[in-house]
């Protein structure tokens, strides 16, 4: 709340979105799954402002999340202490910021499959066919959310029956143990076989060599979700053997188990982190660490009170390491500084663009320049120009002679953000020394993916 900006590097797709519907009734991005910004839109039939309705919108979401994960344990567990402590671990991290400013659609998705788990545990409970409708209308909303809920809800469900069968006879077990092989070796089954090919964007999310689960920027969490998966699901192992699985084990036995073969599998690459399939995943492992260690402390609790107070120990370092992490990089300062500076410099020069341009922008910026300026705006160049001038949007530029013939945005210290008519940016390419270039590169990395056009012979 302390910018007057939407938070986020994909802040303003959000913006463009409400705006479009408010305006022309449809969205600027066709969407099959529209549930989450129809509610955002709702928000701004009130609040008359885009902005203001994500900052609204994303707590509000946070808070029913909160609310959900508090609602699952108490359920499960019958005791509010250990619902109240779910919740408290969910908001903690830092890491929650991924989904409250980066992916709000996903966000309204999994608050919906969390209540949708609460009502299936409901249901389970109580035996009302009532229940099952209300789960089903809940599954159906998540995946008019985001469409990842179907696959989200699929996995779970799998990990389900898979502890269900370790509560059955030696012969389910055997059975269990080698799906839940085959579901962890799954990503590396899926690269190597030569049956049919893989989409390019998924071979190279996936691989026949593992990878460390652990991303960098989410150590604490990854950490603590690892140690309480393992712990749950062995308690889920011990039990089975007794034949003695209880409703709590069934839940969170489940979440563990999801845990471990999907959401810390080796075999999937997080390198794009918050443009991969991995990277999602492991954003998301805050919520299931307030699933996981809530029941886990109760569990020690219950059992011995001393080894609550161990389990404490253990995790409260890392729980304070999540909460002082560094902030994700649409939230910090620097960065909405700089957004803020860039949308005050399209603003003030819009009227030397030309009267139909457009911009080609780095991800993130290209939501920015059409949400603030009207101006069309994408991350390549148009395949077949229909605008009077087309711009490049060049970040922290040092060349002097680029900038010389430029439009400049803003400074920032020893560099400049420019826009760059698109045949002088060209030219200026093809005489630049290689130094310069990788410097450029560096500071644009969009560039990188159509370098080659870049080095196509300018007229």
């Amino acid at each position: 709340m302390r910018y007057p900006i939407a938070v986020g590097i994909d802040g303003y797709y959000y913006v463009l979105q409400i705006t479009s519907f408010a305006t022309h009734h449809h969205f600027y991005f066709p969407t099959k799954t529209p549930l989450t910004l129809f509610f955002l839109i709702a928000i701004n039939t009130l609040t008359r402002d885009p902005v203001w309705t994500i900052k609204i919108g994303s707590t509000m979401l946070l808070v029913m999340l909160s609310l959900g994960v508090f609602a699952m344990v108490t359920s499960v567990t019958r005791n509010i202490w250990p619902g109240l402590l779910g919740s408290a671990l969910l908001i903690i991290p830092q890491s929650h910021f991924y989904m409250t400013t980066e992916y709000l659609n996903q966000l309204g998705a999994i608050v919906l499959l969390m209540w949708a788990g609460w009502s299936a545990v409901r249901a389970a409970q109580r035996r009302r066919r009532i229940d099952w409708v209300i789960v089903a209308a809940l599954l159906v909303t998540s995946f008019l959310s985001h469409r990842s809920a179907l696959i989200l809800a699929a996995v779970i469900a799998f990990c389900v029956l898979l502890v269900t069968a370790l509560n059955r006879g030696v012969k389910y077990r055997i059975l269990a143990l080698l799906a839940t092989l085959i579901l962890w070796l799954g990503p590396a089954i899926i690269s190597v076989q030569p049956f049919f090919t893989v989409p390019d964007w998924l071979q190279k999310q996936i691989s026949i060599r593992p990878h460390w689960p652990v991303e960098q920027l989410l150590v604490a969490e990854e950490l603590m979700l690892a140690l309480s998966s393992l712990m749950v699901f062995g308690f889920v192992v011990w039990q089975a053997k007794q034949r003695k699985l209880t409703t709590l084990s069934f839940v969170f036995g489940s979440i563990a188990l999801f845990s471990l073969l999907v959401t810390l599998n080796p075999f999937l690459s997080a390198d794009a982190m918050l443009s991969s399939v991995a990277g999602r995943l492991r954003v998301l492992a805050f919520i299931q660490v307030a699933l996981l260690l809530s029941s886990l402390i109760f569990l020690a609790y219950t059992t011995r009170r001393a080894a609550a107070l161990y389990l404490a120990g253990i995790f409260l370092p890392l729980l304070i390491l999540s909460a002082v992490a560094p902030a994700p990089r649409g939230v910090r300062q620097e960065f909405l500084v700089r957004r803020a500076a860039l949308i005050d410099g399209l603003k003030s020069h819009l009227n030397e663009l030309g009267s139909k341009p457009m911009i080609i922008a780095p991800h993130g910026d290209q939501f920015v320049i059409t949400a603030t300026t009207g101006v069309p705006s994408q991350q390549r160049p148009p395949v077949v120009s229909q605008y009077d001038r087309v711009y490049w949007l060049l970040n922290d530029v040092e060349n002097q002679t680029l900038t010389g013939s430029s439009i400049g945005l803003f400074r920032n210290h020893a560099t400049d953000t420019l826009l760059v008519e698109d045949s002088t940016f060209k030219r200026h390419w093809l005489t630049m020394s290689p130094f310069d270039k990788s410097r450029l590169l560096r500071t644009n990395p969009n560039l990188n993916t159509i370098q080659a056009l870049l080095e196509m012979k300018v007229n």
